[in-house]
């Protein structure tokens, strides 16, 4: 890419977003390695192209900006193309301890109202039975492997673009909430006066 158009695409996002920083990353260094997980590699320029395909695959099935989706998994590649989904595409994503308890994963799953639902492959039955009572969540998408009833993410991202999304996301939008609680008690809320949720806009964490 002539240095011209290069420092016309750096302009494409708002500077020191997350988004920014994803984009910027492939325009400049295209070709470094961004990931390494186990014998896999993933170069920026690879991130930012299969973060571009998971955001337009959301779109898809109905999921918009500032929609809520979830991530329940251990880490893996496909872990972090969600979360550089949240950081571009303007959703906001909570991640749920792989350690939560089946009762505990319900009430925060409904709590948090995501559409959405990223399962690791050690916890599709565990999700399974809890279904029929996570009403508002309308995709369920297994991560590394197909599990039954879910849609696998290799699967969703297959046929959509790697073009960069319409979407131009903000300093001041929210993409991360997480839930902590005491040793003993539920999982607090947002917000609450003991303020025991992190949320993250743009590039700023507050408490």
């Amino acid at each position: 890419m002539q240095e011209k158009l290069i420092l016309k695409e750096l302009c494409r996002y708002v500077i020191g977003t997350w988004a920014d920083i994803i984009y910027r990353n492939a325009l400049l260094y295209p070709e470094n390695e961004a990931f390494v997980y186990g014998e896999e590699r993933i170069t920026f320029a690879q991130f930012n192209a299969r973060v571009n395909k998971l955001i337009h695959a959301l779109h898809s099935v109905g999921v918009k900006r500032g929609d809520g989706i979830g991530i329940l998994s251990w880490n893996c590649l496909e872990y972090a193309e969600v979360f550089g989904a949240a950081m571009k595409g303007g959703f906001i994503i909570s991640p749920f301890s792989p350690r939560l308890q089946a009762n505990d994963l319900e009430y925060l799953i409904n709590y948090s109202g995501v559409s959405a639902l990223f399962v690791g492959r050690e916890f599709s039955e565990m999700v399974s039975p809890l279904r029929p009572r996570l009403a508002k969540v309308k995709n369920y998408v297994s991560l590394e492997t197909s599990a039954s009833g879910m849609t696998s993410h290799h699967d969703l991202l297959s046929g959509h673009s790697e073009e960069e999304p319409d979407v131009q996301v903000k300093e001041e939008d929210p993409f991360l909430i997480i839930y902590t609680s005491g040793t003993t008690g539920t999982p607090v809320a947002p917000f609450t006066p003991r303020g025991a949720t992190l949320r993250i806009p743009g590039r700023k964490l507050y408490k």
